[in-house]
């Protein structure tokens, strides 16, 4: 005699589920558990929650030796916006404008001495970010 089973889920669709909900919003109602007038609960991320965890800006490679690519994401459209380049004192080597809201801009390090260097990104005057920056020779 054969068993009928309903509404179960193998293991490795399990995983692909949960990671196709947390990666992309589709979700299915879970096997077990509930809240709703159907017994099932769906576990969503909240809307914009992965522009949340976005940062703002990163460098690669890092540490640079030739160049450093700077990655950017501003929440509106760019203003008055840079990225501002600075040696270990403060002293702003480079500043490179901004012009979309998403993007990326490249550097050449081999116009500075190796060391840390910093890297902020600013719109309207407000500090996005700040990334540290190693060149090495």
């Amino acid at each position: 005699m054969k068993k009928q089973i309903v509404n179960i889920h193998d293991r490795p669709a399990e995983w692909a589920q949960n990671i196709l909900c947390f990666g992309y919003g589709e979700c299915r109602p879970a096997p077990s558990g509930g809240d709703d007038k159907s017994g099932l609960k769906a576990m969503r991320k909240p809307v914009g929650a992965s522009q949340a965890n976005t940062p703002a800006l990163s460098i690669f490679p890092n540490p640079a030796t030739v160049f450093a690519t700077f990655a950017y994401t501003l929440p509106r459209t760019p203003g008055a916006a840079w990225l501002a380049v600075r040696d270990i004192t403060g002293r702003e080597l480079a500043r490179i404008p901004v012009a979309q809201a998403e993007g990326q801009a490249v550097w050449d390090t081999r116009t500075v001495a190796p060391g840390t260097y910093t890297v902020e990104l600013l719109n309207d005057g407000a500090s996005l970010g700040t990334v540290k920056l190693v060149v090495k020779p």
